[in-house]
């Protein structure tokens, strides 16, 4: 009967101890998958901090309202114009800093980039990371309706 009792005791430290280190491995990646979020997070870019609220009205004054179209097939257009194609954004940059160049100090560099749903986010974010170096800010993205 002693002997029952040890071996029942026994297998009973070998479950908790499994059962210990099973929650302990748990807990460790879950803890490992946090940190590795927090490192991705913290060193995120803030060139791609975009502002999606619908802004402040003086970004919809008309005569100042920048308007980025993404097509479909690639092409951009900066207020109906050609402004390259997401392949080579080099001169959308170029025509947007130029307006910024001719625009007084402390005017509006508020740019709004219009996609459509079927546009694939790559394309869209290298629409964005040239105004952005082209020197706008905010960049607002908004779905593109159709006419």
């Amino acid at each position: 009967m002693k002997k029952i009792a040890i071996f029942c005791a026994a297998c009973l430290a070998v479950i908790v101890v499994l059962l210990a280190h099973r929650a302990w491995s748990d807990y460790g990646r879950r803890r490992e998958a946090e940190d590795a979020l927090l490192k991705f997070e913290a060193g995120r870019p803030p060139r791609f901090e975009v502002d999606a609220s619908q802004g402040d009205a003086k970004y919809h004054d008309p005569a100042a309202r920048l308007i980025v179209s993404v097509g479909t097939d690639g092409g951009i257009k900066l207020n109906d114009e050609g402004a390259g194609t997401t392949d080579d954004t080099g001169l959308l940059r170029a025509k947007l800093e130029q307006i910024f160049r001719e625009r007084a100090e402390g005017s509006s560099r508020a740019v709004i980039v219009l996609a459509a749903p079927e546009v694939k986010y790559a394309e869209v974010s290298k629409v964005v990371e040239a105004a952005k170096t082209a020197g706008a800010t905010p960049v607002s993205l908004h779905p593109q309706t159709s006419k």
